[in-house]
């Protein structure tokens, strides 16, 4: 029995190997740049919410601001990104996104959707070798995917909570081969809490999508990033 159990173990960690951090496969590798594409909103809520969008185009700003101190790290910015692309007059990073990501797609893990749907796709190889070739032959692609942004009332024994929550996930992806280096993934939700009084017992306004900015990237989501230093 103990001989079957440390089997399983082993083929397990073998078949398994890369659910978040470091894929163990790059362990050692440190890419000479990065091309940053801003983030790819999954749902489309940001196309009728001028706050999302606004939210959206923030959290870029907070991820660039996370490597500024970075000096292993070198690369080209979203806004970088957007503009060297309309001057070659090349389609911008969510108009090519949208043709592989659908926004209709359901999954539990954004990786795992990657790995099985998307990695080994001759077009989206394509598409990364181009996005190489326009930025000094980039050997890696950061892709961050906002796969949910949500509203949800509801009333607890009389406690009504109103609340708003984003989850993002950030992929760090080999241009040659597709193959993902490293993920992570983080969920934040915001609440505002109340007893209302009689008559009108109305649920309470729902937090700003602006208290996301600061909260959503924190430090911690970098850990086992390539070259990064703490």
């Amino acid at each position: 029995m103990k001989f079957f159990l440390l089997i399983f173990f082993i083929f397990s960690c073998q078949t398994d190997p890369f659910q978040r951090g470091i894929n163990q496969n790059y362990d050692f590798y440190l890419p000479a740049n990065v091309v940053f594409l801003p983030i790819f909103d999954l749902e489309g809520s940001s196309k009728n919410s001028k706050e999302i969008k606004e939210l959206l185009h923030q959290l870029d700003e907070e991820i660039l601001r996370a490597f500024i101190n970075q000096t292993f790290i070198q690369g080209f910015s979203q806004k970088l990104v957007v503009k060297t692309l309309h001057d070659k007059k090349k389609k911008p990073p969510e108009v090519s996104l949208e043709k592989f990501i659908n926004q209709k797609e359901t999954f539990l893990s954004f990786l795992k959707f990657y790995e099985e749907h998307l990695k080994n796709k001759t077009e989206w190889l394509l598409f990364l070798n181009e996005l190489s070739i326009a930025f000094n032959f980039s050997d890696a692609v950061f892709l961050p995917v906002m796969t949910k942004i949500a509203e949800r009332k509801q009333n607890d024994r009389g406690l009504q909570i109103s609340s708003r929550s984003l989850e993002l996930s950030l992929l760090l992806i080999e241009v040659e081969t597709g193959e993902p280096i490293w993920y992570e993934t983080r969920n934040l939700t915001l609440s505002h809490k109340d007893f209302p009084s009689p008559p009108a017992f109305a649920y309470p306004e729902y937090p700003s999508w602006k208290n996301f900015e600061k909260k959503l990237i924190v430090e911690n989501l970098w850990r086992d990033f390539p070259g990064w230093q703490y």
